[in-house]
């Protein structure tokens, strides 16, 4: 019984055991897969965040495993690995304050200097170095040129201080030669200054003898050109006492027309001693001259003076006419006594002229025939007649300028400038036949200005 009862506790005592093993073991199980799920979503978390700094699919890359093993080697994780090398990079590229500098900060650097976008700093710099290479090069080549140059130059110097050197030398002699001639000349201009005077001496006298005598041949000639024109007018009347009419001879002195019997200073007229009887016509001028002696060229110019003023006649009575003052010389005004000429007008007597040779009325400096047409229509307006040549009953020749000749053509010109040339001598062999003539004949030769200023038409 005892026995029974002994086994039956014990028995008891080992299901009780077992009771609590199990509850032991069911409750470390239960523990156990709580931390396992707790584990598991950890390791999910952790897996999740190292996703963040590297796929599952890059860590079989030869690059990560090189990274990874070189970061173990230094005891470092491969994100502080990475960074630090990157900081590095930077520095090493853009310098100690671009250790943060990013990728895309560094390229916009390269970009700035002048590289393009996918252009590397090590491609640039490896440019840059060819550049300066070859500049370096070139350099070199501009620093031989140059000392070529200052060695030429240095030549070039020397080479001038030697002609400086010998001219020094050559203007030192010439120097002393100058200074012999100087005394020579000295000499010369004395000896000249001493003859200049003695010549200035002799010339002054003999201009006062000049002088004397042309003042005592003037003179004479004026008293001979008096008594001549008294002898010729004595002529021509006897010649008209004997039914001719010509008058050739006269000189220009003698065609006093009228005088000044009156002069209104503020109208500007004058009154002249000839009216309609003596065949005065409206619209003629006439120059105006203090005596009638004034009427004649200078002797040796031949040039014919003007007279003192022009006037035109502005209205006609029977013995008397009225003229305007056309021009006046300043200082030298008209007064009564003054006497008037014209060399076409005669109450009695119609002149005939001969105009030959080129005439410049315009006064543009140009001498042509076409102007002497001109000249013609000028006299015949004042009543002159014309004539083509040299006749018994002419009074006057008008020669303007003689044409000029001009060198002979030469063999073998074409004929249009052979017969020119043989024109312009026709021309001027009649200019001098009709001068020679009219010379022979007495008749008296006017050229333009004469017997414009004879007939009051004064150039400008």
């Amino acid at each position: 019984m005892a026995a029974r009862t002994g086994a039956s506790v014990g028995v008891a005592v080992t299901i009780t055991i077992l009771g609590v093993l199990s509850l032991g073991l069911f409750v470390l199980s239960m523990v156990f897969y709580g931390n396992a799920a707790k584990a598991q979503q950890e390791q999910a978390q952790v897996q999740a965040e190292s996703e963040d700094f590297i796929k599952a699919s890059e860590r079989e890359r030869e690059g990560v495993r090189r990274a990874l093993s070189q970061a173990n080697d230094d005891r470092k994780s491969v994100v502080d690995y990475l960074l630090t090398q990157m900081r590095e990079s930077m520095t090493l590229a853009a310098g100690p304050d671009a250790s943060d500098l990013t990728a895309s900060g560094l390229r916009d650097q390269i970009v700035t200097l002048g590289g393009g976008e996918g252009d590397s700093l090590s491609g640039m710099i490896r440019d840059r170095d060819a550049t300066i290479a070859d500049l370096t090069t070139r350099l070199d080549e501009a620093e031989a040129d140059r000392q070529a140059a200052l060695d030429r130059a240095a030549a070039e110097a020397a080479r001038v201080a030697q002609i400086e050197s010998e001219f020094n030398i050559a203007s030192g002699e010439m120097g002393d030669d100058v200074g012999t001639m100087r005394s020579d000349l000295q000499g010369v201009w004395q000896r000249v200054s001493d003859l200049e005077a003695e010549m200035n001496d002799r010339v002054n006298r003999i201009q006062t003898d000049a002088s004397d005598e042309q003042g005592r041949l003037r003179s004479t000639i004026a008293e001979q050109r008096s008594e001549l024109t008294v002898l010729k007018t004595q002529l021509a009347r006897l010649r008209g006492e004997g039914g001719t009419d010509r008058v050739a001879g006269v000189p220009e002195e003698s065609l006093v027309d009228a005088t000044v019997s009156r002069v209104d200073p503020v109208a500007r007229e004058v009154v002249l001693s000839i009216g309609r009887g003596q065949k005065v016509i409206l619209g003629m001028t006439c120059a105006i001259y203090s005596y009638a002696t004034d009427i004649r060229p200078d002797p040796l110019t031949g040039v014919y003076p003007l007279g003192k003023a022009v006037v035109e006649v502005t209205r006609v009575n029977d013995g008397f006419s009225m003229a305007r003052i056309i021009e006046e010389s300043r200082g030298n005004p008209i007064i009564k006594g003054d006497v008037a000429a014209n060399a076409v007008y005669d109450p009695n007597k119609t002149y005939k002229f001969m105009v030959y040779g080129n005439f410049d009325l315009t006064a543009d400096g140009v001498a042509t025939p076409l102007e002497g047409e001109d000249l013609k229509a000028l006299i015949q307006r004042w009543g002159g007649d014309l004539a083509a040549e040299i006749t018994g009953d002419l009074d006057f020749v008008v020669l303007g300028e003689k044409p000029v000749l001009g060198p002979e053509p030469p063999t073998g010109s074409p004929v249009e400038v052979v017969e020119e040339f043989l024109r312009r001598k026709r021309v001027i062999e009649r200019y001098d036949r009709l001068f020679e003539s009219a010379q022979t004949t007495a008749i008296p030769v006017l050229n333009e200005n004469r017997l414009r200023t004879l007939i009051g038409d004064f150039p400008g």
